[in-house]
């Protein structure tokens, strides 16, 4: 897909709009809080795993929620997030 997202998982299930996953990144003291979309389509086990500027962020997988706060995350920096199911991906 055009943004890292695959919808395919939902074909012949539910009507769905196609969304990216509408990563945001705001400034938030003196780091960034980052935050992200998750799709109704996607399993209950999935994780993320953040990166500012190409680099991991997290030691482990983020589950339960989608959001990330980067103490550290200049005002410039660029986040992305990528999806972790099953321990694959990410």
């Amino acid at each position: 897909s055009t943004c890292g997202v695959d919808p395919s998982p939902a074909r012949g299930r539910t009507q769905m709009e196609h969304l990216c996953r509408g990563l945001i990144a705001m400034r938030s003291g003196a780091g960034n809080f980052v935050s992200w979309r998750l799709l109704g389509y996607e399993p209950e086990e999935i994780a993320f795993n953040v990166y500012r500027d190409g680099k991991k962020l997290n030691p482990q997988p983020i589950d339960k929620v989608t959001h990330f706060v980067d103490a550290q995350g200049a005002a410039d920096a660029v986040y992305t997030v990528r999806a972790v199911i099953g321990g694959n991906g990410g």
